[in-house]
């Protein structure tokens, strides 16, 4: 059981910064064609 909630939580982790870094990239990416 409590293995399982860790890996859970490494999941979150994961998917938090992949969320973050995909916002991210994509708030750049709009930011330069703006600027263009």
């Amino acid at each position: 059981m409590k293995e399982k909630s860790a890996k859970q939580q490494l999941f979150n982790i994961t998917e938090d910064t992949l969320g973050g870094q995909l916002k991210f990239g994509l708030a750049k990416y709009l930011a330069l064609e703006f600027t263009k």
